[in-house]
């Protein structure tokens, strides 16, 4: 079975943050990622995944060009219960 772009990005992001735990990276050809960032990835691609992010506000700025760059959807499927 394929893996998703969003476990695919999990996996990548983690591994990445285990390896480098303090300094700014760059993945994807996106700079200067903090490891807050990296964990904002991993949340957002983890509710990505399971289809439940209404609770979120919408992805901006490194941490949405890091989704974008692992095709994982943010902006159309995207949704407030408001």
């Amino acid at each position: 079975m394929a893996k998703s772009n969003e476990q695919k990005c999990i996996e990548a992001v983690t591994k990445k943050i285990q390896n480098s735990e303090y300094n700014t990276v760059t993945m994807k050809g996106v700079r200067n990622l903090s490891r807050a960032d990296l964990e904002s990835v991993v949340m957002y691609a983890e509710f990505f995944a399971r289809g439940d992010y209404s609770s979120l506000m919408k992805p901006v700025g490194n941490v949405k060009a890091l989704l974008d760059a692992f095709g994982v959807k943010t902006e159309s499927d995207f949704s407030y219960s408001w």
